[in-house]
């Protein structure tokens, strides 16, 4: 009897991990583990939720200072593990009240993503002029540290 109940117990564990290792796949037909949507803020607003079973980020435009609707800009995030910013999109114009998705590197998953920057492809330069500018040269809109609450424990 007591082998039988530690068989039990075992399969039962194996059947608990297996479900924890499929969490990362999609929970169903046409279902999406969606995290809480947390803000970023400087010159405009983007809130950004994470679509795990994407591994995407869905970025809403909340505000962007006057003149700037319909610039071009970009989204770049650093994940904990790293120093380097990696740009997840270019060529957006997006404007207030519209939202869009970026994608995580196939090597990372989009929830170590932990600071987050979006900015004009552009800045200002010695004469006042917008002019391109290089990845993390740009003028930013909107940059900052995020903590997931659903990695926090």
């Amino acid at each position: 009897m007591f082998k039988s109940k530690t068989k039990i117990l075992a399969l039962s564990v194996l059947t608990l991990l297996g479900a924890c290792a499929q969490g990362r796949r999609t929970l169903g037909s046409g279902s999406y583990e969606l995290w809480t949507a947390q803000e970023i803020c400087d010159l405009g607003c983007f809130s950004i939720q994470l679509n795990i079973t994407k591994n995407q980020a869905n970025i809403g435009v909340e505000s962007l200072p006057n003149g700037y609707d319909g610039t071009s800009y970009r989204v770049l995030a650093r994940p904990s593990s790293s120093n380097q910013f990696f740009i997840l999109k270019e060529g957006i114009t997006s404007t207030v009240g519209q939202s869009f998705s970026v994608s995580a590197p196939d090597s990372i998953y989009i929830e170590e993503f932990e600071e987050w920057r979006i900015e004009l492809s552009e800045n200002y330069d010695g004469n006042g002029f917008l002019a391109p500018a290089d990845p993390l040269q740009g003028l930013a809109l909107a940059q900052g540290t995020i903590l997931w609450p659903e990695l926090v424990y």
